[in-house]
C-alpha cells in the first residue's frame, strides 16, 4: 500500500506533476546513500591530504646527536677481534658491543638525562703493523627511563668509528697469528716429500726413445717401493694441512672491558614513541583468595 501525497518519477528519474500518478520510481529529494558517500569522500580527501602517518604517528622527536659528536667513556661488553685484511678484504668480520652510561656528553654539551644507557654494535678489523683494531659502528639502542626503546641501524654504511680514550682511531691490542706453526709443519711435510721422492726417482731410471718416455726400476726394489710409500703419504698430510690451516687467519685481540670513545659520523634522531616497546611491563598483581 502506498501513500496517496507520494511523489513518483519516470524511468529517468524526473518528477511527474500531480498527486497518485503512477511512475517507475518513488521520488525522495535524495537518496539515503549520498550523504554516506559524501563523508566517505570527505573522510578520503583528509587521509590522503594529511598521509597515512600523520594521523596516527605516536613518535615525539626527543634528541639529536649531531654528526662529528662524540660519545665517551664508553666500555666494550665484549672483546675487539680484528681480522688482518687480505688483499684489503676482511672476511666475515667479527661483530662487538659497547656500552655507554648516561652520564656520556655528545659534542655540543648537552646531556641526555632521560636516558638510561646506550648498546653500540658494529664490526672489527685489525692492523697488523700497528697492533690494533678499527672498529666502524653500524647500530645504536637508546633506552628510556621508562623502558622504552628506540633503535638506529644502517648494515650497508657504518655511521661512526671508535678510537681508544686518547683519540687514537686504533685501539691497541695483542696480536694472534699461527703463521710460526703453519710454516714450520708445512716446511717439514714438503721437505720430507720431496726427499722420499728424490730416494724413490733414485732407484729407477728414465729413457726417452722417440717420441716415447720409458721409465724402470734399476736399483734397489725396497727403496724404490718405500720412497713412493713416504712421497704418497707426505704428499696427503700435506694437502690435508694446507686446506685446514689455509682457513686461519691473522687477528689483533682487545679483551672486553676496554674502555673506548665512539664518533658519530650521521646525525641520529632520537623519537621517542609512547607505542613502542618496553624492556619491561608491569604485571597487574593478583591477590590470593581469602575465603
Amino acid at each position: 500500500m502506498n501513500p496517496s501525497d507520494m511523489p513518483t518519477t519516470d524511468s529517468q528519474g524526473n518528477a511527474l506533476q500531480g498527486i497518485g500518478v503512477n511512475g517507475a520510481g518513488i521520488g525522495f529529494p535524495k537518496t539515503f546513500d549520498n550523504n554516506v558517500n559524501d563523508i566517505r569522500k570527505s573522510n578520503d580527501g583528509l587521509q590522503s591530504s594529511t598521509g597515512n602517518n600523520a594521523i596516527f604517528n605516536t613518535a615525539t622527536p626527543f634528541f639529536t646527536i649531531a654528526a662529528n659528536s662524540t660519545l665517551t667513556n664508553s666500555v666494550a661488553m665484549t672483546a675487539l677481534v680484528g681480522r688482518v685484511p687480505i688483499d684489503n678484504n676482511v672476511t666475515e668480520p667479527y661483530p662487538f658491543k659497547l656500552l655507554i652510561g648516561r652520564d656520556n656528553l655528545i659534542a655540543n654539551g648537552i646531556e641526555l638525562p632521560d636516558i638510561e644507557g646506550a648498546i653500540v654494535s658494529g664490526t672489527a678489523s685489525g692492523d697488523w703493523t700497528l697492533s690494533c683494531v678499527r672498529g666502524d659502528v653500524k647500530s645504536l639502542t637508546f633506552v628510556f627511563s621508562d623502558g622504552r626503546i628506540v633503535s638506529t641501524d644502517d648494515s650497508n654504511n657504518k655511521i661512526g668509528w671508535l678510537s681508544d680514550p686518547h683519540g687514537v682511531p686504533c685501539i691497541p691490542g695483542e696480536r694472534r697469528t699461527n703463521a710460526p706453526e703453519y710454516l714450520t709443519t708445512n716446511f717439514f711435510l714438503t721437505g720430507a716429500s720431496a726427499a722420499a721422492q728424490g730416494l724413490s726417482s733414485s732407484q729407477s731410471t728414465t729413457v726417452v726413445d722417440g717420441g716415447a718416455v720409458i721409465g724402470a726400476v734399476t736399483g734397489n726394489n725396497g727403496k724404490y717401493i718405500l720412497g713412493q710409500a713416504l712421497g704418497g703419504g707426505l704428499r696427503e698430510t700435506a694437502d690435508w694441512f694446507r686446506q685446514r690451516y689455509g682457513q686461519m687467519f691473522d687477528a689483533v685481540y682487545v679483551p672486553p672491558g676496554k674502555e673506548v670513545a665512539v664518533h658519530i659520523e650521521k646525525q641520529i634522531d632520537i623519537d621517542y614513541d609512547r607505542m613502542s616497546r618496553k624492556v619491561k611491563y608491569g604485571q597487574a598483581s593478583r591477590q590470593p583468595n581469602l575465603d
